[in-house]
């Protein structure tokens, strides 16, 4: 089993995503639209446009949807709430704490 990563760097979330699909979540106390995360990707950061435009990430975050029993997609990270993700890339997911 891998290491699951969360980190907090000078007010930054990190999420350390591995190659393939990641179940990640936000542990943050308030919606985060996937436009403002970051990614960053043998020592360059993207992104999120450039990062899905490099093929380094999928540009889809899939969410479990109770009442349908079916994934949808969604563009904002909800707290207390889990995500799957595609990297086609080891990397990083970073989101600044403002």
């Amino acid at each position: 089993m891998e290491d699951i990563l969360i980190l907090v760097v000078n007010h930054e979330t990190v999420l350390k995503l591995l190659q393939k699909w990641n179940l990640i979540g936000s542990p943050n106390d308030e919606p985060v639209e996937k436009q403002t995360l970051m990614i960053r990707y043998n020592g360059t950061m993207y992104t999120w446009q450039n990062a899905v435009a490099n093929t380094i990430i999928l540009g889809s975050i899939y969410q479990w949807n109770e009442t349908g029993q079916n994934y949808q997609l969604t563009d904002v990270l909800q707290p207390g709430k889990s995500y799957w993700m595609y990297a086609y890339h080891n990397c990083r997911l970073f989101r600044s704490a403002d």
